[in-house]
């Protein structure tokens, strides 16, 4: 859906753009033919990023470096290489020794629940953030090629650390997907009715639709985040413990003292 999605924006604002499609297995490329935005679709790697400005890893990032490493030695000189992955500490390591200063990692902040490529969409990134997390050795065309790249897709692009990318969006992305599957888990294991999707509304399904997400991909991006999603799991346990303490001792004013805070809280993405 990512890679798609980025074909479909570039084909739609900068058509004079070739645009090259690799997959290593054949299906999804039929679908990509389908949906017209690809010059070129093709399961050869070396020849798909052979004379390419840019190239990006649309793939998990576990699976990166190994790619990286078949696609290397075919690399033009001026190519630039940048992802699209949600986690970038594991990936600024593992692919600059591989690809050296023309890899920037970027990480649009754009999806859904869905998966696959026949749910792309051309409009997927219109507003959406993307992070570039340049380094003191990139170089001013790379980081000019990245950003050109993704605010033609549509993206208000915000630069970082790495460090700071996986800190933020193990709270704002990965936590809430672990506590949705958690959740979503807990009711099916704690409510006796068999029947109990006629019980649940739309508060269930607000605060458990993430949890749709493929299983292979997060579990993928919670290895990679494993500390900071550690960590954020230490900072929600201890206020669901506080909330825990309060019910049991019958002090209202926490109660609401908590619930106030998460209101508000929520209320700052609502203005934003």
């Amino acid at each position: 859906m990512i890679g798609g999605s980025l074909g479909l924006a570039l084909r739609a604002r900068a058509p004079e753009v070739e645009i090259r499609v690799w997959s290593r297995n054949e299906a999804p490329l039929e679908t990509v033919r389908q949906l017209g935005f690809a010059d070129i679709a093709s399961t050869d790697l070396p020849a798909i990023v052979t004379g390419a400005r840019c190239v990006v890893l649309c793939t998990p990032v576990e699976v990166m470096p190994a790619l990286a490493a078949q696609f290397a030695a075919s690399l033009s000189p001026a190519a630039v290489v940048t992802d699209a992955g949600s986690v970038k500490g594991v990936v600024g390591d593992t692919l600059p020794p591989i690809l050296g200063d023309r890899f920037l990692g970027a990480h649009p902040i754009a999806g859904s629940d869905r998966a696959g490529i026949e749910a792309s969409s051309a409009d997927l990134y219109d507003g959406a953030t993307c992070v570039v997390t340049p380094t003191e050795t990139t170089q001013p065309d790379t980081l000019a090629v990245v950003r050109d790249l993704w605010e033609t897709a549509g993206c208000r692009i915000v630069e970082m650390t790495a460090a700071a990318h996986d800190a933020a969006l193990a709270r704002t992305s990965h936590l809430p997907h672990t506590v949705a599957s958690a959740l979503a888990a807990c009711i099916d294991r704690s409510v006796p009715d068999a029947d109990w999707p006629h019980l649940a509304g739309g508060g269930y399904r607000d605060s458990t639709r993430i949890a749709l997400g493929h299983p292979d991909l997060w579990t993928g991006i919670l290895e990679a985040n494993r500390h900071e999603i550690s960590t954020s799991i230490a900072e929600l346990t201890e206020i669901l413990q506080n909330i825990r303490a309060a019910l049991e001792s019958g002090d209202t004013a926490a109660i609401h003292a908590l619930l106030a805070e998460g209101r508000s809280a929520r209320q700052k993405f609502d203005v934003f």
